[in-house]
């Protein structure tokens, strides 16, 4: 019993990573999107970070689910 619950819990948290892998994934395309239309050199380095911090969190919501399936 307690194997099956252990079991469920893991299956939840890698659910939870993939939903946050789908929203990360939809806000790299916003920061890109903003990026594109960005002409003021501050607004286009603050896309730049939030661009470097947005691909950071996908790597690791990849890499979380990747080591889940193991």
């Amino acid at each position: 019993m307690l194997y099956t619950s252990a079991k469920k819990e893991k299956g939840t948290r890698r659910d939870e990573w993939v939903s946050e892998l789908a929203t990360v994934k939809a806000d790299i395309e916003h920061a890109r999107a903003r990026f594109n239309m960005a002409t003021e050199e501050e607004l286009i380095d603050q896309c730049v970070y939030e661009l470097n911090a947005l691909q950071a969190r996908y790597t690791y919501f990849l890499r979380l689910i990747k080591e889940s399936e193991v």
